[in-house]
């Protein structure tokens, strides 16, 4: 079955905004059996959207709109896809409510505009909006398929995932099997050369990688013409990719490595604290995104400074004039004050060149030590991370919880 992506809108048509949107949903159709035609960007224009909608489906048996379902003057994809398809709008008094409710949770007012976004066109299923207050539409016309979905990736993907995806594989009357890889410490290149390599060759087999906010995550998809025949082809090849990414595996769940640490440490009763130099609180700000890591989690310092390395952390002087403030002997020290005080069974420690520097230390820039001291046993890893102050400081966190986990995993 062919299809049709229509990306809508100004800030995509004139670079302002990435299309990311036509290559996941390139990839996630590809996977449950659409032939993508082409991808197509249009303006905000009324009659260029229209014609846009008219020639994909004199083409494809699906056509998918992104973008243009706000509350503003140039969100006009859903009433121009009515419009196009001569179907009348309706007031849809449940999707009404719902972005009322939306609204009035956040103490906010209903913004001017808002009215169109629970205008739905006669027919249609509505998709929930799960992140945002637009929902989309599913559009069924003879041999066609239309859908309009919100623009924002953080909007769009839940609700293709969790509504539009079972409807499509209803139409390719497919039986699907998901597996997913959570891996840090290894790059989406060298990791799909790996896997591909392992892999052996099946038409009803799948891989993909994708970038996660912790490293990549390989989505595997296995089919069948039965529940039972995807899961079967599904289980044969998990063995062959656990063989060759055991070391940067760290979940299956499609969690970050913060959750997946935090996870384990609720669960185990493991308490923990952190000392952190280089990356400024990075490491507790993702640790806190978790709900309920209070319960193992008193707390955390960020000592910046030789004095407040020694202050708090109880770092000797003599580590820092031998070895210096960004060494295996300075994290060891941190790691060992941060555990005794907060009284804690593990601590974890981070001290780096975040850069760039003036000086001797600009050579180094991008290097980190970190060492987890997990009930007194100590390891110990350093890394060279020499790109933007951010992106060094994210990676030595992420490769922090890798080591923490690797450590709970063992435990």
């Amino acid at each position: 079955m062919k299809a049709v992506l229509i990306g809508v809108g100004d800030e995509v048509l004139y670079g302002e905004t990435v299309n990311t949107n036509a290559s996941y949903l390139a990839k996630e159709l590809s996977i449950i059996g659409f032939e993508i035609l082409y991808h197509a960007v249009v303006s905000d224009d009324e009659d260029m959207i229209s014609d846009a909608v008219t020639n994909a489906c004199a083409k494809a048996e699906l056509v998918i709109t992104t973008g243009g379902l706000g509350p503003t003057k140039d969100d006009k994809t859903k009433q121009v896809v009515a419009e196009t398809l001569g179907l009348p709008m309706y007031c849809d008094n449940d999707v009404k409510a719902k972005i009322e409710q939306y609204f009035k949770k956040r103490e906010r007012c209903i913004v001017e505009g808002v009215s169109r976004q629970y205008m739905m066109p006669e027919g249609c299923i509505v998709l929930p909006n799960e992140t945002g207050t637009a929902p989309g539409v599913y559009i069924k016309q003879e041999n066609t398929v239309v859908i309009c979905l919100p623009g924002p990736p953080a909007e769009l993907n839940p609700m293709f995932e969790n509504y539009v995806k079972p409807l499509l594989t209803k139409i390719t009357q497919k039986e699907f099997v998901e597996r997913y890889y959570m891996t840090c410490g290894i790059g989406e290149s060298p990791l799909e050369k790996k896997v591909r390599a392992a892999v052996s060759y099946d038409p009803n087999y799948s891989i993909n990688t994708y970038l996660s906010r912790s490293g990549v995550m390989l989505k595997a998809v296995a089919k069948g013409h039965t529940l039972s025949e995807a899961e079967n082809t599904a289980d044969k090849h998990d063995k062959e990719i656990k063989s060759v990414i055991e070391e940067y595996l760290y979940s299956e769940s499609r969690k970050e490595v913060w959750q997946a640490v935090a996870e384990k440490l609720m669960e185990k009763n493991i308490t923990l604290s952190c000392a952190e130099s280089c990356t400024g609180g990075h490491f507790t700000d993702l640790l806190v995104e978790n709900a309920g890591i209070s319960a193992v989690f008193p707390g955390s310092v960020v000592t910046y400074s030789n004095e407040t390395k020694m202050k708090l952390l109880g770092v000797s002087e003599e580590i820092l004039d031998n070895f210096g403030a960004v060494s295996k002997e300075c994290a060891i020290q941190m790691a060992e004050g941060a555990r005794n005080l907060f009284k804690t069974d593990c601590a974890v420690a981070i001290t780096g060149y975040a850069g760039p520097e003036q000086g001797e230390n600009q050579k180094n820039q991008g290097l980190v030590y970190i060492c987890v001291n997990f009930k007194g046993k100590i390891k110990v890893a350093h890394y060279i991370f020499p790109q933007k102050r951010v992106i060094m400081q994210h990676k030595s966190a992420t490769h922090a919880f890798k080591i923490l986990n690797e450590l709970l995993k063992s435990d």
